[in-house]
């Protein structure tokens, strides 16, 4: 595993506990609440076209409120040049 090669160490939330990744949480509801919720899937292609469709919109087009009302993608080219692959 490159992860292990790397020295990387797993830490794992505690069970109970989704307040250790709240970004994480803050995401899945946002994702849940603004896409899952409010759309009908017809068939697994559909989904993920639609899915798609709200993660591209999430990343590079509506602002955030943090950092600074920039998107995320706008944030990860002002910080430290890299762009993020809409693909």
């Amino acid at each position: 595993m490159g992860a292990c090669r790397e020295g990387v160490k797993l830490h794992f939330i505690g069970p109970g506990k989704p307040m250790e990744n709240a970004y994480a949480e803050s995401l899945i509801g946002k994702l849940r609440d603004e896409c899952l919720s409010g759309n009908w899937f017809l068939s697994l292609a559909d989904a993920k076209d639609i899915i798609e469709a709200w993660r591209k919109d999430y990343n590079s087009t509506r602002p955030h409120s943090s950092p600074g009302g920039l998107t995320p993608h706008e944030y990860a080219e002002t910080t430290s040049g890299l762009q993020l692959a809409l693909v």
